[in-house]
Protein backbone atom coordinates (compact mmCIF):
# COMPACT_ATOMS: atom_id res chain seq x y z
CA UNK A 1 0.00 0.00 0.00
CA UNK A 2 1.08 3.54 -0.75
CA UNK A 3 2.32 5.91 1.69
CA UNK A 4 -1.04 8.45 1.16
CA UNK A 5 -3.51 5.55 1.22
CA UNK A 6 -1.14 4.85 4.41
CA UNK A 7 -1.88 8.25 5.63
CA UNK A 8 -5.73 8.64 4.12
CA UNK A 9 -6.47 5.62 6.60
CA UNK A 10 -4.92 6.65 9.52
CA UNK A 11 -6.73 10.02 9.28
CA UNK A 12 -9.76 8.45 8.82
CA UNK A 13 -9.51 5.81 12.00
CA UNK A 14 -8.08 8.89 13.84
CA UNK A 15 -4.73 7.05 14.26
CA UNK A 16 -2.86 10.33 12.29
CA UNK A 17 -3.22 14.10 13.64
CA UNK A 18 -3.69 16.10 11.01
CA UNK A 19 -0.96 18.46 11.63
CA UNK A 20 1.17 15.67 11.01
CA UNK A 21 -0.44 14.48 7.52
CA UNK A 22 0.02 18.15 6.65
CA UNK A 23 3.43 17.92 7.99
CA UNK A 24 4.66 14.80 5.57
CA UNK A 25 2.95 16.91 2.60
CA UNK A 26 5.19 19.90 3.29
CA UNK A 27 7.99 17.19 3.54
CA UNK A 28 7.37 15.92 0.38
CA UNK A 29 7.11 19.01 -1.18
CA UNK A 30 10.34 20.22 0.03
CA UNK A 31 12.01 16.70 -1.12
CA UNK A 32 10.51 17.40 -4.80
CA UNK A 33 11.53 20.96 -5.21
CA UNK A 34 12.18 22.12 -8.69
CA UNK A 35 14.65 24.88 -9.65
CA UNK A 36 15.72 26.56 -12.67
CA UNK A 37 19.09 28.33 -13.30
CA UNK A 38 20.37 30.36 -15.93
CA UNK A 39 24.02 31.13 -17.21
CA UNK A 40 25.91 32.63 -19.65
CA UNK A 41 27.86 31.06 -22.40
CA UNK A 42 31.38 31.32 -21.44
CA UNK A 43 30.82 32.01 -17.57
CA UNK A 44 31.65 29.90 -14.80
CA UNK A 45 27.87 28.17 -13.70
CA UNK A 46 27.19 26.86 -9.77
CA UNK A 47 24.80 23.84 -9.06
CA UNK A 48 24.06 23.56 -5.87
CA UNK A 49 21.69 20.70 -3.26
CA UNK A 50 19.77 21.27 -0.88
CA UNK A 51 21.69 22.44 2.28
CA UNK A 52 20.75 20.35 5.13
CA UNK A 53 21.84 22.04 8.35
CA UNK A 54 21.48 19.50 10.90
CA UNK A 55 21.79 16.10 8.46
CA UNK A 56 24.63 13.83 8.10
CA UNK A 57 25.43 13.83 4.61
CA UNK A 58 27.57 10.73 3.31
CA UNK A 59 26.78 10.18 -0.39
CA UNK A 60 26.33 12.96 -3.12
CA UNK A 61 24.83 12.12 -6.76
CA UNK A 62 24.55 14.00 -9.87
CA UNK A 63 23.17 12.69 -12.76
CA UNK A 64 22.24 14.64 -16.47
CA UNK A 65 18.92 13.54 -16.86
CA UNK A 66 18.61 14.04 -20.90
CA UNK A 67 21.39 11.21 -21.86
CA UNK A 68 20.74 9.96 -18.02
CA UNK A 69 24.62 10.21 -17.28
CA UNK A 70 25.61 9.94 -13.79
CA UNK A 71 28.23 12.60 -13.40
CA UNK A 72 29.39 12.22 -9.79
CA UNK A 73 28.99 9.74 -6.86
CA UNK A 74 30.62 9.96 -3.04
CA UNK A 75 32.35 13.57 -4.01
CA UNK A 76 33.95 12.03 -6.82
CA UNK A 77 33.46 13.05 -10.50
CA UNK A 78 32.55 10.37 -12.73
CA UNK A 79 32.22 12.03 -15.99
CA UNK A 80 33.02 15.70 -17.17
CA UNK A 81 35.99 15.43 -15.31
CA UNK A 82 38.04 18.10 -17.83
CA UNK A 83 35.29 20.73 -17.68
CA UNK A 84 33.31 20.29 -13.99
CA UNK A 85 34.53 20.30 -10.21
CA UNK A 86 32.67 19.00 -7.70
CA UNK A 87 32.86 20.58 -3.64
CA UNK A 88 32.49 19.33 -0.27
CA UNK A 89 29.19 20.61 -0.32
CA UNK A 90 28.08 18.75 -2.96
CA UNK A 91 27.88 21.73 -5.10
CA UNK A 92 29.36 21.21 -8.61
CA UNK A 93 31.03 23.64 -11.28
CA UNK A 94 30.96 24.17 -14.77
CA UNK A 95 34.31 25.48 -15.67
CA UNK A 96 33.28 27.22 -18.80
CA UNK A 97 29.42 26.70 -19.81
CA UNK A 98 28.49 25.72 -23.37
CA UNK A 99 24.96 25.40 -24.54
CA UNK A 100 24.98 21.77 -24.82
CA UNK A 101 25.42 21.69 -21.09
CA UNK A 102 21.86 22.96 -20.73
CA UNK A 103 19.26 20.53 -20.10
CA UNK A 104 17.98 18.93 -16.83
CA UNK A 105 20.10 17.26 -13.72
CA UNK A 106 19.17 15.98 -10.80
CA UNK A 107 20.78 15.68 -7.13
CA UNK A 108 20.61 13.45 -4.34
CA UNK A 109 21.85 13.27 -0.80
CA UNK A 110 21.91 9.97 0.92
CA UNK A 111 22.63 9.42 4.52
CA UNK A 112 24.76 7.24 6.18
CA UNK A 113 21.97 4.20 6.47
CA UNK A 114 21.59 4.98 2.58
CA UNK A 115 18.26 6.87 2.83
CA UNK A 116 17.55 9.53 0.18
CA UNK A 117 17.56 12.59 2.81
CA UNK A 118 16.45 14.52 -0.52
CA UNK A 119 16.29 15.08 -4.36
CA UNK A 120 16.32 17.84 -6.74
CA UNK A 121 15.66 18.73 -10.13
CA UNK A 122 17.61 21.52 -11.99
CA UNK A 123 16.77 22.98 -15.18
CA UNK A 124 20.07 24.69 -16.63
CA UNK A 125 19.72 27.16 -19.17
CA UNK A 126 23.18 28.97 -20.64
CA UNK A 127 22.24 31.38 -23.35
CA UNK A 128 24.24 33.58 -25.51
CA UNK A 129 23.59 37.10 -24.30
CA UNK A 130 22.16 39.67 -27.13
CA UNK A 131 24.42 42.00 -29.22
CA UNK A 132 23.49 45.88 -29.89
CA UNK A 133 20.11 46.15 -31.91
CA UNK A 134 20.19 47.70 -35.29
CA UNK A 135 17.13 50.01 -36.47
CA UNK A 136 15.50 49.57 -40.07
CA UNK A 137 13.53 52.71 -40.84
CA UNK A 138 11.27 52.97 -43.87
CA UNK A 139 7.87 54.70 -44.44
CA UNK A 140 4.53 53.85 -45.63
CA UNK A 141 2.09 54.76 -48.45
CA UNK A 142 -0.03 56.98 -45.88
CA UNK A 143 3.41 58.81 -44.46
CA UNK A 144 3.77 56.99 -41.28
CA UNK A 145 7.64 56.24 -40.01
CA UNK A 146 8.29 52.02 -39.64
CA UNK A 147 10.96 51.42 -37.11
CA UNK A 148 11.78 47.99 -37.20
CA UNK A 149 14.57 46.78 -34.16
CA UNK A 150 16.65 43.28 -34.81
CA UNK A 151 19.73 41.45 -33.35
CA UNK A 152 22.61 39.46 -34.69
CA UNK A 153 22.95 37.24 -31.59
CA UNK A 154 21.11 36.28 -28.92
CA UNK A 155 19.05 33.26 -26.86
CA UNK A 156 15.24 33.86 -25.97
CA UNK A 157 15.28 37.98 -27.20
CA UNK A 158 13.06 40.22 -25.95
CA UNK A 159 12.05 43.20 -27.57
CA UNK A 160 10.66 46.57 -26.61
CA UNK A 161 10.18 49.92 -27.85
CA UNK A 162 10.35 52.56 -25.14
CA UNK A 163 10.19 56.48 -24.83
CA UNK A 164 13.20 58.08 -22.53
CA UNK A 165 11.97 58.98 -18.95
CA UNK A 166 10.99 62.09 -18.36
CA UNK A 167 12.98 64.31 -15.36
CA UNK A 168 10.65 64.04 -13.02
CA UNK A 169 9.35 60.37 -13.09
CA UNK A 170 12.19 59.01 -14.11
CA UNK A 171 10.63 55.70 -15.19
CA UNK A 172 10.69 54.17 -19.17
CA UNK A 173 7.45 54.14 -21.02
CA UNK A 174 6.78 51.13 -23.05
CA UNK A 175 5.57 51.86 -26.65
CA UNK A 176 5.58 48.63 -27.90
CA UNK A 177 6.15 44.92 -27.27
CA UNK A 178 7.47 43.78 -30.52
CA UNK A 179 10.35 44.81 -32.84
CA UNK A 180 8.52 46.98 -34.89
CA UNK A 181 7.30 50.23 -33.95
CA UNK A 182 4.29 52.61 -35.80
CA UNK A 183 4.91 56.16 -35.94
CA UNK A 184 2.21 58.89 -37.08
CA UNK A 185 2.97 62.76 -37.65
CA UNK A 186 3.64 62.90 -34.00
CA UNK A 187 6.89 61.44 -32.77
CA UNK A 188 6.67 61.36 -28.42
CA UNK A 189 10.44 62.52 -27.73
CA UNK A 190 13.53 60.19 -27.99
CA UNK A 191 12.99 56.44 -28.40
CA UNK A 192 15.04 53.31 -27.68
CA UNK A 193 14.68 49.84 -29.01
CA UNK A 194 15.99 47.55 -26.23
CA UNK A 195 16.64 43.63 -26.46
CA UNK A 196 16.93 41.73 -23.55
CA UNK A 197 17.05 38.38 -22.74
CA UNK A 198 17.31 36.27 -19.02
CA UNK A 199 21.50 37.56 -18.59
CA UNK A 200 21.90 40.35 -20.81
CA UNK A 201 20.36 43.81 -22.15
CA UNK A 202 21.45 46.29 -25.04
CA UNK A 203 19.69 49.49 -25.97
CA UNK A 204 20.05 51.61 -29.42
CA UNK A 205 18.17 55.13 -29.94
CA UNK A 206 17.87 55.95 -33.67
CA UNK A 207 17.21 59.03 -35.68
CA UNK A 208 13.39 59.25 -36.86
CA UNK A 209 13.01 60.49 -40.35
CA UNK A 210 10.36 62.43 -41.60
CA UNK A 211 8.26 60.78 -44.38
CA UNK A 212 7.06 63.46 -46.58
CA UNK A 213 3.62 63.60 -48.65
CA UNK A 214 1.25 62.15 -45.67
CA UNK A 215 -2.11 61.17 -47.42
CA UNK A 216 -4.55 58.44 -46.65
CA UNK A 217 -4.36 55.08 -47.57
CA UNK A 218 -7.61 55.46 -50.42
CA UNK A 219 -6.36 59.00 -51.20
CA UNK A 220 -2.87 56.98 -52.36
CA UNK A 221 -4.69 54.26 -54.43
CA UNK A 222 -6.76 57.10 -56.02
CA UNK A 223 -4.04 58.88 -57.00
CA UNK A 224 -2.26 55.36 -58.31
CA UNK A 225 -5.32 54.97 -60.21
CA UNK A 226 -5.84 58.23 -61.95
CA UNK A 227 -2.29 58.01 -62.74
CA UNK A 228 -2.69 54.71 -64.32
CA UNK A 229 -5.61 55.45 -65.91
CA UNK A 230 -3.91 58.59 -67.45
CA UNK A 231 -1.24 57.55 -69.19
CA UNK A 232 -3.32 53.93 -70.46
CA UNK A 233 -5.06 56.89 -72.61
CA UNK A 234 -1.81 58.70 -73.75
CA UNK A 235 -0.49 55.41 -74.91
CA UNK A 236 -3.56 54.90 -77.14
CA UNK A 237 -3.70 58.24 -78.23
CA UNK A 238 -0.48 57.69 -79.27
CA UNK A 239 -0.61 54.90 -80.93
CA UNK A 240 -3.64 56.08 -83.20
CA UNK A 241 -1.62 59.09 -83.79
CA UNK A 242 1.43 56.84 -85.10
CA UNK A 243 -1.53 54.73 -87.34
CA UNK A 244 -2.90 57.78 -88.40
CA UNK A 245 0.49 59.55 -89.77
CA UNK A 246 1.03 56.31 -91.34
CA UNK A 247 -1.68 56.38 -93.36
CA UNK A 248 -1.35 59.28 -94.33
CA UNK A 249 2.46 59.10 -95.44
CA UNK A 250 1.26 55.79 -97.56
CA UNK A 251 -1.67 58.43 -99.51
CA UNK A 252 0.63 61.07 -100.13
CA UNK A 253 3.30 58.80 -101.58
CA UNK A 254 0.80 57.00 -103.62
CA UNK A 255 -0.67 60.33 -105.06
CA UNK A 256 3.16 61.82 -105.82
CA UNK A 257 3.91 58.32 -108.28
CA UNK A 258 0.34 58.92 -109.82
CA UNK A 259 0.96 62.77 -109.99
CA UNK A 260 4.65 62.35 -111.66
CA UNK A 261 3.71 59.82 -114.14
CA UNK A 262 0.34 61.68 -115.00
CA UNK A 263 2.96 65.10 -115.55
CA UNK A 264 5.28 62.97 -117.31
CA UNK A 265 2.68 61.60 -120.09
CA UNK A 266 1.24 65.12 -119.98
CA UNK A 267 4.73 66.68 -120.84
CA UNK A 268 5.98 64.24 -123.73
CA UNK A 269 3.09 64.04 -126.08
CA UNK A 270 3.72 61.53 -128.55
CA UNK A 271 4.08 63.44 -131.94
CA UNK A 272 2.76 62.57 -135.15
CA UNK A 273 5.26 61.60 -137.46
CA UNK A 274 4.77 62.30 -141.51
CA UNK A 275 6.92 60.89 -143.79
CA UNK A 276 7.65 62.92 -146.91
CA UNK A 277 8.45 61.18 -150.15
CA UNK A 278 11.08 63.70 -150.84
CA UNK A 279 12.88 63.21 -147.62
CA UNK A 280 15.89 61.74 -146.99
CA UNK A 281 15.51 58.79 -145.04
CA UNK A 282 18.74 57.19 -145.33
CA UNK A 283 20.46 56.00 -141.68
CA UNK A 284 23.86 57.88 -140.58
CA UNK A 285 25.87 56.17 -137.98
CA UNK A 286 28.93 57.58 -136.38
CA UNK A 287 32.14 55.65 -135.89
CA UNK A 288 35.28 56.44 -133.93
CA UNK A 289 38.26 58.33 -135.07
CA UNK A 290 40.73 56.17 -136.67
CA UNK A 291 44.29 56.05 -135.53
CA UNK A 292 47.06 56.79 -138.36
CA UNK A 293 47.83 53.49 -140.16
CA UNK A 294 49.92 53.09 -143.22
CA UNK A 295 48.62 54.53 -146.58
CA UNK A 296 47.53 50.98 -147.98
CA UNK A 297 45.35 50.55 -145.05
CA UNK A 298 44.21 54.65 -145.22
CA UNK A 299 43.17 53.04 -149.02
CA UNK A 300 41.21 50.37 -147.51
CA UNK A 301 39.23 52.20 -144.98
CA UNK A 302 38.05 54.80 -147.26
CA UNK A 303 36.96 52.39 -149.95
CA UNK A 304 34.80 51.22 -146.42
CA UNK A 305 34.24 54.60 -145.72
CA UNK A 306 32.55 55.13 -149.08
CA UNK A 307 30.44 52.34 -148.67
CA UNK A 308 28.84 52.99 -145.84
CA UNK A 309 26.77 56.02 -147.62
CA UNK A 310 23.31 54.26 -148.90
Amino acid sequence: MSSTHTLRALTSTGGLPMWMLLLHLYIRYVIAEDTRVVGRVGNSIFLHPKMHLHAKISDVRWKYVNTNMLIARNGTLVNLTDRCEIFLNGSLKFNEGLKRDSGIYTVQQFSENGDCLSERRIELSILEPVSKPKVRTSCTFDGRVVLTCSVDKGDRVVMNWNKQPYAWTGSNQTLSSGPILFLDSYTPGKLTCVAMNEISEEGFSPVVPTCRGRTSAVAAFGFFAFAMTTLAVAILNLKMRCQKKKKVCLDVEENNYIEMRGNLCNKCPQEETTIHLDQDTSHYEFCRPIAPASSQRKRRLSLELNDIYV
